[in-house]
């Protein structure tokens, strides 16, 4: 009676100040719960949450999640589909605002609904995480064809990029990006750790480092995905290869670089891929 529906519970949890553990989970395939604005559920001010699917056809559909301020919380075995839309928020996670000790596993991402923007045929991200939101972990995910996988950092950290609070750490391990496009992740003023990912087929980039990120990419496996690394407004970002010349501005908006130390990868069928230990002609 005090906090009815998943949504009606969050609120309820926001305005008591509630900590107490809570384990919500999903069982069989649900649509929008009732009260959900923009198409995003909120865990808002709060902490100690598992969501959880039950089964092997748990899945979240037409919406996803929007975490602001909260702590402590897991995300596993779900599928998420069909999130976002015009005039929503268009992300499948969007973890939004000063969130800490979030992990995300074993989660199926496919397409999102279109939004209002070009790059938003595919939904927009399914992971998201800025605005001085710390120690995330993000494993054994699957991204089927995803437009824009993950971004670690955004503007308030690319704005502030030598403000301790925009130093994040976030792991992505034991991932499979599925022929998605880009952002695998696109990485601004943090520190990330990349490792044991496979990607497949990735039509756009692998990692991308930005604005003083600093990334160390490990044994993952890239297989015919065109430019596996990245950094914003050199190399592989500016290169035009129609013309065979470098653009001002590239992939990764113009922004600053960051740093990419890469060890143990393999790489198959990449379209372009320079270290600097390659030499040119």
């Amino acid at each position: 009676t005090k906090g009815v529906g998943f949504n009606g519970i969050m609120a309820y949890r926001q305005s008591k100040k509630i900590t107490t553990p809570l384990i919500v989970r999903i069982i069989g395939k649900v649509e929008m719960p009732s009260g959900v604005e923009n198409y995003m559920l909120r865990l808002q001010d709060t902490q100690n949450i598992t969501i959880e699917g039950i089964g092997d056809d748990a899945t979240v559909h037409g919406w996803g999640f929007t975490m602001k301020r909260a702590r402590n919380v897991e995300v596993r075995n779900l599928g998420i589909m069909w999130y976002g839309g015009v005039g929503g928020d268009g992300d499948s996670l969007s973890l939004d605002t000063e969130n800490k000790n979030i992990w995300i596993h074993n989660i199926d991402f496919f397409y999102g609904a279109p939004g209002k923007d070009s790059d938003q045929s595919k939904g927009d991200g399914s992971i998201d995480l800025k605005a001085r939101t710390d120690y995330v972990t993000v494993s054994y995910c699957h991204f089927w064809d995803s437009g824009k996988s993950c971004v670690a950092g955004g503007v308030w950290e690319a704005k502030n990029p030598d403000d301790p609070e925009a130093k994040i750490f976030v792991t992505y391990h034991h991932n499979w990006f599925d022929h998605s496009d880009s952002r695998h992740p696109r990485c601004v003023a943090g520190s990330v750790h990349v490792y044991n990912n496979y990607y497949d087929g990735n039509c756009v980039y692998g990692v991308g480092a930005a604005v003083q990120s600093s990334l160390f990419v490990e044994s993952n496996y890239f297989r015919n995905c065109d430019r596996p690394m990245i950094i914003a407004s050199q190399g592989s970002d500016v290169y035009d290869s129609a013309s065979g010349t470098y653009k001002t501005e590239g992939t990764l908006s113009g922004q600053t670089g960051g740093m990419i130390k890469e060890y143990g990868n393999v790489i198959v069928g990449a379209k372009r891929f320079y270290t600097q230990l390659t030499t040119l002609d």
